[in-house]
């Protein structure tokens, strides 16, 4: 990682930077424009810094983010 990629991290989006950092892992031996068209591709949606802290307080967020990491245990990996 290089230094001063991340200046402050949360348990509250823990899951989303596991998350990076599984991709990374994934596609480590691909080329950074294939890894990027493979990334576009599956995007879907906007999702808003708003919509990402909605809906609660951040004990309930970090308690839903906690139960989509539990659902994406299972997927299968890129």
């Amino acid at each position: 990682m290089a230094p001063g990629t991340y200046h402050h991290t949360s348990a509250e989006h823990t899951h989303r930077y596991c998350s990076e950092f599984d991709f990374r892992y994934n596609t480590r031996e691909m080329k950074s424009p294939d890894r990027f068209v493979r990334t576009l591709g599956r995007v879907e949606g906007r999702l808003t810094y708003k919509a990402l802290i909605a809906d609660g307080s951040p004990v309930q967020r970090i308690r839903r983010a906690a139960e989509e990491a539990e659902e994406l245990k299972d997927c299968t990996p890129f």
